[in-house]
């Protein structure tokens, strides 16, 4: 799944609720690709279980326009890291 910021309020969603559910449900790994994480890993662990990763496209918190001047380089590096941890 793709967001543009992780916060305590993301699972608050329902598309949100109703992929991890039906993760949990298939025995499946949850897998977040985010521009900004702004939550801690043991609260994403409480909601999400402990079978998550979390990759952040701006890992830097970098202002809107640099991400924009920058945004596809941020992406391929972090799914680069992805394939990688898979």
């Amino acid at each position: 799944m793709v967001w543009c910021k992780l916060d305590s309020q993301t699972f608050e969603g329902k598309t949100v609720s109703a992929v991890l559910d039906a993760a949990k449900e298939a025995n499946k790994k949850v897998i977040l690709v985010v521009g900004v994480n702004e939550i801690s890993k043991e609260e994403c662990e409480f909601k999400c279980g402990k079978d998550i990763k979390i990759y952040e496209t701006n890992p830097e918190h970098l202002d809107f326009e640099s991400v924009k001047k920058h945004s596809k380089e941020m992406y391929i590096k972090a799914i680069k890291k992805l394939i990688e941890e898979l």
